[in-house]
């Protein structure tokens, strides 16, 4: 079991869970961007609808960039013991709340949106 600073311990099996996610997280993302990657490279430059395209495919490669980023420190957290501490207020952000937003990383009360 591992305990964040102020908070509940939780189980094996709930932190690879969490793993799990954050890992099939990253994988999707890595995917999407490649994808979108692929589609940036085919459309053509001068062509003002394009450009559009381009725009947008430039948006979404950015926030699986960042989502995949995200991911990764999550699961680098994990291994050091720190995931699921809340940034802000050091309590221990409840499981459930990591499995339904894993890249959370403040506790319900710091960030209650």
């Amino acid at each position: 079991m591992e305990t964040t600073d102020r908070g509940r311990a939780m189980t094996d099996a709930q932190l690879r869970e969490l793993s799990d996610l954050l890992q099939e997280i990253v994988v999707t993302h890595r995917r999407r961007l490649r994808r979108q990657q692929e589609s940036f490279r085919t459309l053509p430059l001068h062509d003002r609808s394009s450009a559009r395209r381009r725009q947008l495919a430039r948006r979404a490669a950015m926030t699986s960039f960042r989502v995949c980023g995200a991911a990764s420190r999550a699961l680098d957290a994990l291994e050091d013991g720190s995931y699921g501490a809340c940034d802000r207020c050091g309590c221990a952000i409840a499981f459930e709340e990591l499995r339904a937003r894993p890249l959370t990383r403040r506790c319900s009360e710091c960030d209650p949106s």
